[in-house]
């Protein structure tokens, strides 16, 4: 069974193309739920626009905490 964690993201152009060019390989945030997590800056690129990174994420887990996606909330 999958796990969830949701969490919003605010992060500026500069910082998302820091990330897309993997110059910064993990991601640390904190949850909605007050959670501080990390995980691989790579799930990020799609979710790269002009404006960086912004909305609802969901990121979904195995029960060994192993990430096996990053998921876009709707607003």
């Amino acid at each position: 069974m999958d796990n969830r964690l949701t969490l919003k993201l605010a992060i500026d152009t500069k910082e998302a193309m820091r990330y897309y060019r993997g110059e910064v390989l993990a991601v640390w945030a904190v949850a909605e739920n007050g959670q501080s997590v990390q995980f691989p800056a790579s799930h990020l690129r799609q979710y790269i626009d002009q404006q960086g990174v912004h909305g609802r994420f969901s990121l979904v887990f195995d029960s060994q905490f192993k990430l096996r996606k990053l998921e876009r909330l709707s607003d």
